[in-house]
Formats: structure tokens, C-alpha cells, sequence
């Protein structure tokens, strides 16, 4: 979801000297419409998707010709990770969450527009939230790539070993810039640009308990859909 660490976690990445961090792309999400359909996509025969897939690389690694790894941070990605799978099956997924009453508040204080109707809605907020929530619960049982789910909460309680952990992911070594990473000389186009050019903080955990009467129709669609489980209450 927006507003969940997706902007931190790919600066972070993009400071490391192996990495390009392409921003939002919607390369992918156009990229599934042009192949048509899900049971389209899997009539598809092994020479079509080789043939996308190389398109789609030529393209991704032209952004960044010397760079090892680039990541697309464009959250919409989830509705497309079973095409990932088929396509890019050593791509590494890392899923970004943070207690989804947060999220809710954020996005809602943000009033996102355009592919984000369901945000100016409390309610819908909450159901959506949970929704993208079961959804990366199936593609984590079906994809063939590793999918690593990353806490904001990890990064503010442990940013070294989170670092270490998302590195290893992504089969790179270690890199101290990626630790000085809001010094890096980057554009950030998403809301987030003001948070990710200061060391992490705990600033952004638990915000919603101050706003807990007011968001009681999130909270209510995220509790009737199981998406508070886990999450301190």
C-alpha cells in the first residue's frame, strides 16, 4: 500500500553503489494490459512471455546500464506479481507494511486522487487495506521469488539488521552509504520526499491512536476482515 515504508525502503537500496532506484513505473501494470487478461496471460506460451520479458528488461536496464539491481517501487505492482512470476522468477518482491490503521491515516490525511478513489473513503480505506493484505498472502504462497516482508517498525528498531537482511534478499554485499542514505543526492516525486531525507525515526508509528474515534469506520473494516491481527491494539 501507499504510505507503508515503499519510498525508505528503495532510497535506502538506491544509495547502495550496485542499485538504481527507478521510482513509480508503470511499465508493468501497461505491460499486463497489453498481454490481455489473466486467463490470457496464461494461455501464453513460452516464446510470447520470453519475448515480453526481454522487452520489459531492455527497457528497465537502459535506465541504469551499470547498475546490478534497479527497483520499481510502483505499489500498484502487487496486482501483477503473478505475472512477475511468470515472467521474472528470480525477481526479488519486497512487500513494505506498516500497522494498517497508519497507513489508513496517512493515505486519508493525504487525500490521494487518481487510481486512489477508495482513499477518500474511511471505510473503503479500511477494505482496500485489507484486501491488498490477502491478496500478497496468496502470492506468497504461489510465486516462485523470494517475497520479503518488511516492517517500518524494523527499520526504526533495527536498521542494521533489517539493512543486512534486505540486502541478503537481493544478493548484494554490504554498503555503508546505504546507511547515510537520506544524504544521497535523489529525486523523490511521492509524499514521502520530506521523511526520506532524514535518518529513520519513530515518528510515523502508532499515529493513529491519537486519531482513534475518528477512524473508526478503517478500523472497523480492517477488524471485520482480519487485517488487525498481529498489530499491537
Amino acid at each position: 500500500m501507499p504510505r507503508s515504508g515503499t519510498t525508505l525502503c528503495e532510497q535506502i537500496l538506491a544509495a547502495h553503489r550496485f542499485v538504481h532506484g527507478a521510482g513509480e513505473r508503470s511499465a508493468l501494470g501497461q505491460l499486463a494490459s497489453r498481454l490481455g487478461d489473466p486467463a490470457a496471460i496464461a494461455a501464453l506460451g513460452r516464446d510470447a512471455l520470453d519475448a515480453a520479458a526481454e522487452a520489459y528488461l531492455a527497457e528497465l536496464h537502459a535506465l541504469a546500464p551499470g547498475k546490478a539491481r534497479i527497483v520499481d517501487k510502483m505499489t500498484g505492482n502487487y496486482m501483477h506479481l503473478g505475472l512477475v512470476g511468470l515472467l521474472f522468477p528470480k525477481a526479488t518482491i519486497i512487500h513494505c507494511v506498516r500497522d494498517p490503521r497508519d497507513i489508513g491515516l496517512s493515505i486519508f490525511t493525504y487525500r490521494f486522487h487518481g487510481n486512489h478513489g477508495y482513499a477518500h473513503d474511511l471505510a473503503d480505506l479500511g477494505w482496500t487495506i485489507a484486501q491488498q493484505e490477502r491478496m500478497m498472502r496468496h502470492w506468497q504462497t504461489v510465486l516462485p521469488n523470494p517475497v520479503m516482508t518488511v516492517k517500518l517498525s524494523d527499520w526504526v528498531r533495527d536498521f542494521n539488521g533489517t539493512l543486512r537482511r534486505v540486502l541478503a534478499v537481493a544478493n548484494l554485499p554490504y554498503d555503508v552509504k546505504c546507511s547515510r542514505f537520506y544524504e544521497a543526492e535523489s529525486r523523490v516525486r511521492t509524499v514521502s520526499r520530506s521523511q526520506v531525507k532524514q535518518p529513520v525515526n519513530a515518528r510515523g508509528l502508532g499515529r493513529w491512536r491519537t486519531y482513534a474515534a475518528e477512524l473508526q469506520p478503517l478500523i472497523a473494516a480492517l477488524d471485520a476482515a482480519g487485517a488487525l491481527a498481529g498489530w499491537d491494539t
